[in-house]
């Protein structure tokens, strides 16, 4: 009787998918049936989601102003003080 390639070979193996190699364009590939994380959730509309796209804008350009200004010290640092 053959050995089912899907039965654990050893006591350590459980069967447990580490890495799936059910990549696109390969032959075996298989597509899958995505289901939502939350049935019941509705759409952003309106003022929810114009919220949301300046809240999430906003966010970004904070991490931009701060490395921006990060860089500026570091260039008045080297310029004023380090190469005098």
């Amino acid at each position: 009787m053959s050995k089912n390639p899907c039965q654990p070979e050893s006591p350590d193996d459980d069967g447990r998918t580490i890495a799936p190699m059910n990549v696109e364009g390969m032959p075996w590939h298989t597509v899958e049936k995505r289901t939502p994380r939350n049935p019941n959730a509705q759409p952003l509309l309106g003022k929810d989601l114009r919220r949301y796209l300046f809240s999430a804008v906003g966010a970004g350009l904070l991490i931009v102003f701060v490395f921006a200004a990060a860089g500026a010290a570091f260039i008045l640092f080297c310029t004023g003080i380090w190469f005098k």
